[in-house]
């Protein structure tokens, strides 16, 4: 035994009568439709064309078969079309690195990035690419700045051992022009600054890494503390140099020696000068150290809380 279905959406529910573009009495009709809610806003507000979350305005109708469809107006392009085309190719793309004298397998065509990055971005905006490769998304950014006048920026990450002759080389290259004859093509100008990362702070084992020094260390737990940069101290400040951010209500303190285990007791309590950086004492004192040597009951009458060294340090 075969089903049939013999309908096909959107489905009538009652006679349509159309006179002269009118509808001429109520035509229930049921559909899938995914602008249902829209168009219900619209007969609500007495067919006003609506203004949509991105400022483009949309107005209901209905064709001539009497399916009810929309027009939008005052948006830019917005969708991936199912098929790109006339966005380069790998092939063309390796052989564009060629002629800059850098080979990379299988790059993106930097037309394609670009055509992409400008469904999005605009002109100041800020394009991450996490896994760089040969650098086609700075390729991309600085054509469309060169095309429009704009502003945007990139930030590149690496992790390969060509980060530096390949990646930034590309960036280097595409800025200052490169080829040679007839087939020179200019630089698209523009400038970036390229960083290699240090030793990493934790360990395999989530221990800290001293071998990034102290500082790093200092700058990592006030940025995992969300100590506001405005109340931030370095380790020179006249009070203790183990603070590392106070206000009015908080005081953040590092105790931290690489060479030796640190405890919190009264006698380093008694070397803190917090009421002498705000006028008054802090209601909340966050204190890391190796350990703890004060009762449960005297940090909470005291208004403290320890954190505890590497433990306490929260790895993002």
């Amino acid at each position: 035994m075969k089903a049939r279905f013999g309908f096909a959406y959107p489905v009538r529910l009652d006679e349509l009568n159309v006179q002269d573009g009118v509808l001429a009495a109520p035509c229930r009709v049921y559909s899938g439709w995914s602008s249902r809610n829209k168009l219900v806003r619209f007969i609500e507000t007495d067919l006003s064309p609506l203004v949509d979350d991105d400022g483009s305005t949309v107005q209901f109708f209905l064709s001539n078969t009497g399916v009810p469809t929309y027009r939008r107006q005052g948006r830019t392009g917005h969708f991936v079309p199912t098929v790109l085309r006339n966005l380069g190719t790998t092939e063309r793309a390796s052989n564009e690195i060629e002629r800059m004298g850098l080979r990379f397998p299988y790059p993106k065509p930097h037309q394609l990035v670009g055509y992409l990055s400008g469904l999005y971005a605009d002109s100041n905006s800020i394009i991450l690419d996490s896994f760089a490769g040969s650098g086609t998304t700075a390729h991309a950014v600085l054509k469309l700045n060169a095309q429009d006048g704009g502003n945007r920026r990139f930030i590149l990450v690496e992790m390969m051992d060509y980060a530096e002759t390949i990646t930034a080389e590309r960036v280097r290259r595409v800025m200052s022009g490169y080829g040679a004859g007839g087939r020179q093509t200019p630089g698209l100008g523009g400038g970036f600054d390229y960083f290699e990362l240090g030793e990493p702070l934790f360990l395999d084992d989530e221990t800290l890494n001293e071998a990034v020094g102290a500082e790093a260390i200092r700058a990592y737990v006030a940025h995992s503390e969300g100590i506001p940069l405005q109340t931030r101290v370095g380790s020179d400040n006249p009070y203790s140099p183990h603070l590392l951010g106070i206000d009015a209500e908080t005081a953040w303190v590092f105790f931290y020696d690489p060479n030796e285990l640190t405890s919190l007791d009264l006698h380093f309590l008694a070397g803190l000068n917090l009421r002498d950086a705000v006028g008054i004492r802090p209601a909340t004192v966050i204190i890391y150290a190796d350990r703890c040597l004060l009762t449960k009951d005297f940090l909470t009458a005291n208004g403290i809380i320890f954190k505890k060294i590497p433990r306490d340090i929260r790895r993002f």
